[in-house]
């Protein structure tokens, strides 16, 4: 199944930047390339953030609250995904790692776009 094709982006100090490849040439991503690199956008970015799409993002805040319980964190990081049109179904969120004084969480994902089944893992 073809899910169309994107320039690679890295995280920088500065924010995102293109990728080049040693021609410099840019480098392109396509199928499940692209889809991890949608979802980490999806999850690094706040809902209303992006003025084109502003129901595009997660609700960040709710995510890294010390008092939201766990299944209000999962229901958050579903609403996400269900916005993501590639995906056939979302099977399973599980929350690996919460660190509250440092502010991040890693979150494992188990989903099905196309025909396949996919397990990634999320830091925020």
């Amino acid at each position: 199944m073809a899910y169309g094709q994107t320039f690679e982006m890295e995280d920088t100090i500065d924010g995102l930047d293109l990728v080049y490849d040693s021609t410099k040439n840019l480098i392109m991503l396509t199928d499940s390339d692209k889809v991890g690199q949608d979802i980490v956008f999806l999850f690094k970015t706040q809902v209303g953030e992006d003025m084109f799409n502003t129901s595009f993002g997660t609700n960040i805040s709710v995510i890294l609250n010390a008092k939201s319980p766990d299944i209000v964190i999962e229901t958050v990081i579903r609403e996400a995904l269900i916005k993501y049109r590639y995906f056939r179904m979302i099977k399973n969120i599980k929350i690996i790692d919460k660190d509250y004084i440092n502010r991040t969480m890693r979150v494992e994902v188990s989903a099905v776009f196309g025909e396949e089944n996919i397990v990634f893992t999320v830091v925020f």
